[in-house]
């Protein structure tokens, strides 16, 4: 649940979004570790389309 809204938030090119998105897969981080750790990985390199 975490993961699908937190990632409908990270696809939006706006870095407000972003962050929206990312404290919402943390929330779901802390639950399961496991399954949230690959994802915000690829949020860390993003570059934010510069």
């Amino acid at each position: 649940m975490f993961f699908g809204y937190g990632k409908y938030f990270c696809e939006i090119d706006s870095d407000n979004a972003k962050e929206v998105g990312v404290s919402i897969i943390w929330r779901g981080y802390r639950q399961n570790p496991g399954s949230y750790g690959k994802q915000l990985l690829r949020i860390a390199d993003d570059k934010n389309g510069k």
